[in-house]
């Protein structure tokens, strides 16, 4: 016995417990994960960003209308298609992925 507990109540009460993280996550989802969307429903912090030209939010290093890399300054200077994006915690272009 673990803690007043015979070993199937402690396995009883650990899977219970993983159900209730896992709704709350599941709850909380948009706050935790992507709840940085854009006017367009892009999910900045995921590399995601409005491609006018193709009319969907896209990874410019994946998929874009425009070069690779470089190509047009977004109203920040920053380069989208390089995967920068504006951070305003920051104040500067930054990748999303390097958290910094």
């Amino acid at each position: 016995m673990i803690g007043g507990f015979d070993g199937e109540s402690n396995v009883v009460i650990a899977v219970l417990l993983v159900v209730i993280i896992l709704i709350l996550l599941w709850y909380n989802r948009d706050q935790i994960f992507g709840g940085d969307k854009d006017k367009h429903g892009c999910v900045g912090t995921a590399g995601y960003t409005w491609d006018e030209s193709l009319q969907k939010c896209v990874r410019p290093w994946e998929e874009s209308a425009t070069a690779p890399t470089g190509g047009t300054k977004d109203s920040h200077g920053c380069y989208p298609a390089a995967g920068y994006v504006w951070s305003d915690k920051f104040q500067k272009c930054v990748h999303p992925w390097d958290g910094k």
